[in-house]
């Protein structure tokens, strides 16, 4: 082993498989293995006595100045009482540990082995859409400033940001619970005010006339394409490949509309709906509150019985007569579950001159609410019909439209 000051010029004479010990700092020497060369600090351990060594870094990485200072401070630690290399795997368990504590990490191991498949959707989706810069974060790390910012700077609704910061706290009191955290860093922040007294987006009876009539010009607009397609092959002799004419409905998305008015179901409900959800016998259709093998799951994860009134239940039947399903009742690709009907949707309340900020297909079962609240059915049993958590949800169906209250208002000119 040769010693002698470690220098840049000294370090490009010495030979492969051999070390250079350094006369400026005790402890200090470079070793060359096949074409690299390593710094290291050797020293007696203050802590058990024995010999060992830590590895300042890589000649190129580090100049001959600044391993010789990590040297130092190493020599110093250890005039302390530090055992540098013990030292160092405390920092490397402590970043371990702290990379446990992130966002990232907890949603993708224990959180996700321990929630729904829909909760771990959602939570996933708000934390990349909205809190993508939390990832790699530590939990605790959260500040109650930055989500105070963060909630008046949201885009949307208040309503919305409220549901995006809970997904993040059920997460949270996951990490709580499972001892990753000591405290929740969101429990003292309160979700935004909403106005409880803002208008729903039922939709008028003009309004739901308007769809309906839209609704049935699409059928037709549809079924006169169908039957022009089927006369082009007749004309020409190739009805090897000639489509059926249509049956009772040219798609799903007027059995669909049909049912959110006259079920008040959502959409993820209708979505989810199976066959075997449907009993023609009893009137009744049952949404899944949470099904383990198929993975379904209504937002409550509270299962309910819809009675089917007249309408629902001859639109169930005919599109039961036409398609014959046997698991989605509303199948999408391959005979999958729907995931969605957002641009038929648009085109449709476009043509029928309605205008919604919101979800549109969840202004139907505002407007399957607004008229049960009309017809003066008890909360209760609104309540149980939709599916709702507490009655302060079912409450906001009891609000009035213009044209009510300008009848009421005129009621003192009597």
């Amino acid at each position: 082993m040769a010693v002698s000051k470690i220098t840049e010029a000294a370090l490009k004479q010495l030979q492969t498989d051999s070390e250079l010990r350094d006369t400026e700092q005790t402890g200090f020497y470079a070793r060359k293995q096949k074409r690299k060369i390593t710094f290291y600090y050797s020293f007696i351990s203050p802590i058990d006595g024995k010999r060992k060594y830590i590895t300042l870094g890589a000649y190129g990485n580090l100049t001959v100045s600044l391993a010789r200072e990590a040297a130092k401070k190493a020599a110093g630690e250890v005039a302390l009482g530090v055992d540098p290399q013990e030292k160092k795997l405390e920092r490397r368990e402590s970043a371990a540990t702290a990379t446990q504590r992130t966002f990232r990490h907890f949603l993708e191991g224990q959180f996700k082995k321990v929630v729904s498949g829909k909760m771990w959707d959602d939570t996933e989706r708000s934390l990349r859409l909205h809190f993508k810069g939390w990832l790699d974060r530590e939990m605790n790390s959260i500040t109650k400033t930055e989500v105070q910012e963060w909630q008046q700077n949201y885009p949307g609704a208040p309503s919305g940001a409220n549901r995006q910061l809970d997904n993040v706290r059920g997460l949270l009191t996951k990490a709580v619970d499972a001892k990753v955290i000591a405290q929740h860093p969101l429990r003292k922040i309160p979700n935004l005010r909403i106005d409880k007294q803002r208008k729903l987006d039922a939709l008028t009876k003009a309004e739901e006339q308007r769809l309906l009539t839209a609704l049935d010009n699409r059928e037709e607009r549809r079924r006169a394409e169908r039957d022009r397609f089927i006369s082009w092959h007749h004309t020409r002799n190739t009805d090897k490949n000639c489509p059926e004419p249509h049956g009772s409905f040219t798609d799903h998305l007027k059995p669909i509309l049909l049912l959110a008015l006259h079920t008040g179901m959502r959409q993820g409900e209708l979505f989810n709906l199976w066959a075997e959800d449907v009993d023609f016998e009893s009137g009744t259709l049952t949404v899944v509150g949470l099904d383990p093998d198929s993975g379904r799951r209504s937002k409550s994860a509270q299962t309910r019985v819809i009675p089917l009134n007249k309408v629902a239940t001859a639109t169930l039947r005919a599109w039961f007569e036409q398609t014959k399903p046997e698991s989605f009742v509303f199948q999408g690709k391959n005979g999958g579950r729907l995931d969605n009907i957002k641009s038929a949707l648009t085109s449709l309340f476009a043509e029928a001159r309605i205008q919604k900020k919101g979800k549109k297909l969840h202004a139907l079962r505002h407007t399957f609410g607004t008229r049960l609240a009309r017809k003066r059915v008890d909360l209760i049993t609104i309540k149980e019909l939709m599916g709702h958590a507490s009655l302060e949800t079912t409450q906001k169906y009891l609000h009035t439209d213009d044209e009510h209250k300008a009848k009421a208002v005129q009621l003192l000119d009597d």
